[in-house]
């Protein structure tokens, strides 16, 4: 009897019991599933895809976990299909930190999305790693939309409160863009190569501070976002990733259109 149930219904019996259905078709992968796929195929040190949808954790696919601080709305709308939820700071209490390892590598690459409120000139951050203008053996930058000058995006790269900065045309306010930035650093006498991508294309590239000449190259312990010196910022972040290598324009490019 038990048989002939599951025959009308159009099944067979599985291993334990369970009813697998006939002629049954494959599962289909999502949009977040294949992004996730890419993303992994360009072996990430870390990644944090910003996908929680609630909690204060920054929760990493690969790597370690991070913190959101000020419960920042994890339930957003993200840029895209394959990224559907976001992280969204309120530009007064909320900002995340992510640590970082590199292992010492001297070239890295970070790519993100992420969606500004709307433009000032209030020298607001939305991503440090870990800070340019600190003393001591650390190398870092800073991606500044809101730049003294009305340009957008100052990135800023040094040791010992040496930098050099870049302004670039602006994208579009309230609205997503994906960003990378590859630091690569040929050998320990040299500076670093920072070269800069939006929505896929290359922007410039640059040399960082000449007294960014150490075997350290910008391996700060942790990245930050939507704060800088009690500072915050409005706007919105989903997808972001550290390499212990230099990415090539033909894979950043491969991210961009993986999230589309």
């Amino acid at each position: 009897g038990h048989m002939e149930f599951v025959r009308r219904l159009g099944g067979f019996l599985m291993p334990g019991g369970r009813m697998g259905a006939v002629g049954a078709k494959p599962t289909t992968v999502s949009k977040y599933d294949a992004w996730l796929a890419v993303m992994n195929s360009q072996t990430p040190a870390s990644l944090w895809p910003m996908q929680e949808g609630s909690g204060s954790t920054v929760i990493a696919t690969t790597g370690t976990n991070g913190t959101y601080t000020g419960t920042p709305s994890l339930s957003g709308t993200g840029p895209t299909d394959a990224l559907p939820k976001c992280a969204t700071f309120n530009g007064s209490t909320q900002k995340f930190s992510v640590p970082t390892s590199f292992s010492g590598s001297l070239t890295t690459s970070y790519t993100w999305w992420a969606y500004w409120d709307s433009y000032a000139t209030g020298n607001k951050r939305v991503l440090t790693c870990p800070d340019p203008y600190q003393t001591g053996a650390i190398n870092g930058w800073t991606i500044c939309p809101d730049g003294s000058t009305g340009g957008y995006l100052i990135v800023q790269a040094g040791k010992d409160g040496m930098y050099n900065a870049r302004v670039y045309s602006r994208p579009t306010a309230a609205a997503w863009h994906h960003y990378a930035l590859v630091s690569n650093r040929n050998n320990t006498q040299n500076p670093a190569s920072m070269t800069f991508y939006v929505d896929g294309s290359v922007l410039s590239t640059f040399t960082a501070s000449d007294n960014d000449r150490q075997n350290y190259a910008f391996n700060g312990t942790y990245i930050k976002g939507f704060e800088y010196g009690g500072a915050y910022s409005a706007g919105r972040m989903a997808g972001l990733a550290a390499f212990n290598y230099a990415l090539t324009a033909g894979q950043i490019a491969a991210q961009y259109a993986a999230a589309l």
